[in-house]
């Protein structure tokens, strides 16, 4: 993920010479005054490119390159897919939703929700606070250390979320997926992943349910784990359910509450050392562990 953030950084950097953007000190100002009439909409276009304590009173059109600090959005935020179009958000507030064509980078800021609305959507938000839900298709939508008070709903080609915590329900659906070191107040549904599923490290105070993944998945074990051997214990409060997925599956280092089922997986499925199970083991995991 480390590296996507490069790349990412890397093509944001090559939109700013593209769109002759202002770079450093020079590009950097003060927007105190209050922009926006009530309901109205401000044009990021209208403001300097990098701002800072700007107060919108309406919603937020991010029609170009635009980075705000210390600032307030009591509207939506709508970033644009077109080309150039992008925010960098920092220690900020948006009242309402932040609807997401474009790319985004939010760090230390609260947000109303996150929509996004494009399979070129890029979010990635770090140190953040989203009292809604984080919903929609997109390229990337990754969240560190971010607490969600809803849902996460992605269709993303990557959904990555890092130490986060999510109040509500997490449901991916057709997308790359890692769930690393987070704890998750609902259940966690993840449905045709083109390629990879690593859940580690993570508590699900519901159930867990993982189906015609195209890839491996690995639910629990420390040896795959990007964070490492020491990760903790996943724990999952219902049943842990492995259906019809293709690749192989690897479940290990886990503690399930419920149930442990596994059924119709072509790839065969591994049940590693460190697998409590609280319920019965159905299906391909009936038995005693093997690997």
């Amino acid at each position: 993920m480390r590296a996507h953030v490069r790349r990412l950084t890397v093509a944001l950097a090559a939109v700013t010479l593209a769109t002759g953007a202002l770079v450093g000190p020079a590009g950097v100002a003060d927007a105190r005054e209050r922009t926006g009439h009530g309901s109205g909409v401000t044009r990021c276009s209208a403001l300097p490119w990098q701002a800072r304590d700007v107060v919108v009173d309406g919603d937020l059109l991010v029609d170009g390159p635009c980075e705000l600090t210390d600032s307030v959005v009591h509207g939506d935020v709508r970033v644009l897919e077109a080309e150039g179009s992008y925010l960098l958000l920092r220690d900020s507030t948006v009242d309402g939703t932040l609807r997401v064509a474009g790319s985004v980078q939010v760090y230390g800021s609260d947000l109303g929700a996150i929509r996004l609305r494009a399979a070129t959507a890029v979010v990635l938000a770090f140190g953040s606070t989203v009292a809604g839900d984080v919903t929609g298709p997109g390229q990337w939508l990754e969240l560190a250390d971010v607490h969600v008070l809803g849902d996460v709903r992605s269709s993303a080609f990557e959904t990555d979320l890092e130490r986060a915590t999510v109040d509500g329900d997490v449901r991916i659906t057709d997308g790359w997926t890692w769930i690393l070191d987070s704890t998750l107040g609902g259940s966690l549904q993840i449905t045709r992943p083109p390629f990879g599923v690593i859940v580690c490290g993570t508590d699900v105070a519901g159930g867990v349910t993982v189906r015609d993944a195209a890839a491996a998945v690995d639910v629990g074990p420390r040896a795959t784990c990007p964070t490492g051997p020491d990760a903790p214990t996943t724990t999952v409060g219902g049943t842990l359910t492995l259906l019809r997925n293709v690749g192989p599956v690897r479940v290990g280092d886990v503690r399930v509450a419920g149930d442990l089922v596994c059924r119709a997986n072509v790839g065969g499925v591994a049940v590693l050392d460190g697998v409590t199970v609280d319920g019965t083991r159905r299906g391909q995991c009936a038995g005693r562990p093997t690997s």
